[in-house]
Formats: structure tokens, sequence, C-alpha cells
């Protein structure tokens, strides 16, 4: 038998869900080989433990509980009120965003306005420095001085 069999059956076993067949398959595996011996025993050995260990919890601890979750629900809005509370927030949302977009256009507004004015004032630059008469430039002087070299 494979190991993973062997492990799926024990482990189908602790859990009782192994018809007679298999137990008969299971326990001829166990009688020759060691390795599912040995798991067979840790397995039984967990299982054991953990029945064991299982406690009931004291009453106490449950009214505990219920009054933490009791005060938790009183503490809560009530059904009736979620819903027009969802409501007023989607309104403060929607005057919010109307603000919001409202303001955004004012500043579009403002930038279209400022765009114009510069685009004038280019314009009238360009007129002024058009307008001025052309510069003449003499490109010899009157009082040259001239070094010659004599060796």
């Amino acid at each position: 038998m494979e190991k993973i069999n062997y492990e799926e059956f024990i482990n189908r076993f602790f859990d009782e869900e192994l018809s007679e067949g298999e137990e008969k398959l299971l326990f001829s595996t166990l009688s020759t080989d060691s390795e599912a011996r040995e798991l067979f025993k840790q397995t039984g050995f967990m299982k054991t433990l953990v029945e064991f260990s299982q406690e009931d919890v004291p009453q106490r601890v449950d009214e505990k509980i219920y009054t933490a979750v009791r005060r938790d629900e009183k503490t809560a809005l009530p059904a009736r009120l979620k819903p027009y509370l969802a409501y007023a927030t989607t309104l403060l949302f929607l005057a919010l965003s109307i603000f919001l977009f409202l303001l955004a256009r004012n500043y579009k507004e403002d930038l279209n306005r400022m765009k114009r004015v510069v685009r004038y004032q280019n314009t009238a630059l360009e007129l002024v420095v058009n307008s001025l008469p052309t510069v003449n430039v003499n490109e010899s002087l009157p009082n040259e001085i001239v070094i010659n070299k004599n060796l």
C-alpha cells in the first residue's frame, strides 16, 4: 500500500469513515509496515489529546459574551435610521461635488480671462516694437588708429 493511501486510511479510521473491508486492509498494512504503525500511534495520541483538552465553557463566560453583544446592539444605530443616514450622506456628497464643480468652473473662467489679457498685451507689445524706426549702425570709425610694425 502506498504512503498516501495509508495516511488517508488512518485519518479516515479515526474519523470513523472506513468500511469493514478498508479497516481490514488498514490493519494488515499496519502489521507489515512499521512507518504506518508509527503514524497510527501518533495520530491516535493526537486524537486523545484533543478529546481530553476539550472543556466546557463556564456559564459566566457565555453571559459575558451575550451582554457584550447586547451592549453593542444598543449603541448601534436603529435599523430605521440607517437609510435616512445614507440619504443624508449622499445629499451631502452631492452638494459638495456641485460646489467643487462650480469652483473649478470659476477658476477656468479666470484662467481664460487671463489668457485674453496676456494675448492683448502681447499684441500691443508687438505693435510698439514694430512702430519704432529702424536703427542704422555705422561700421567705420572716424578716428581710426593704425599701428604698423617696423623692423
